[in-house]
């Protein structure tokens, strides 16, 4: 059963989107946390010859991974991804 956004965002307290663009951006930088069916998973990228590699994986699976930022936006919405929007230290009031 995979939860919702609402039922997300109360277990985490964090915005939880499915704007896929935003989710490229934020994994060329970090790691982001996904939900794929009712699974937590977690983004990954890296560069090889040049190339942009987005992977969406947990617990060792691969859910799927794609070159270029287009078809990364293609296959999230494919798997219907949520992903929890990360705050940065001045919005947390976080201190180093």
């Amino acid at each position: 059963m995979a939860l919702s956004d609402l039922s997300l965002r109360k277990l985490t307290g964090y915005p939880i989107s499915q704007d896929y663009a935003l989710l490229a951006e934020l994994a060329a930088k970090q790691n982001v946390i996904c939900f794929v069916g009712g699974d937590v998973a977690l983004s990954k990228y890296r560069v090889f010859d040049e190339v942009e590699i987005f992977e969406v994986f947990c617990r060792g699976v691969t859910y799927f991974d794609a070159t270029g930022r287009r078809k990364f936006i293609e296959e999230c919405g494919r798997a219907k991804v949520s992903f929890v929007v990360p705050m940065s230290f001045s919005e947390c009031n976080c201190t180093r």
